[in-house]
């Protein structure tokens, strides 16, 4: 985010906050620093959510949390992903008749049921 941006999202928060923010130029070129990398659509997504869940001002962790975590949980999706294709490789079918036996219980269980 740019210094612009910084201040259209403060002028969002004295917006829903007006007694308990400060909005101060020097305030708002600390956070401009510390959401440098975050860019501003998702900033407003995040104060957004912040506004719908708390009657207090927003701390510059706030807007940032989550920022990054969208990496780390694509690289453990393409773990899963890759396991899958290990596992894909050792895969045996079950043996012959498992699947009408199961499908005999799960019959069962839902006559049972209907009773």
């Amino acid at each position: 985010m740019n210094i612009a941006e910084t201040a259209r999202l403060f002028k969002i928060i004295l917006k829903h906050y007006p007694n308990n923010f400060d909005g101060s130029a020097e305030n708002a070129r600390d956070w401009q620093r510390r959401l440098a990398d975050l860019p501003y659509e998702i900033a407003v997504r995040h104060l957004d959510m912040h506004i719908d869940g708390s009657s207090f001002p927003p701390k510059v962790s706030e807007i940032r949390r989550g920022w990054r975590d969208g990496d780390d949980m694509k690289q453990a999706a393409q773990r899963v992903f890759d396991l899958q294709d290990e596992l894909k490789k050792i895969a045996v079918p079950p043996p012959p008749g498992t699947k009408e036996k199961l499908y005999a219980a799960i019959n069962a269980a839902r006559n049972r049921t209907a009773e």
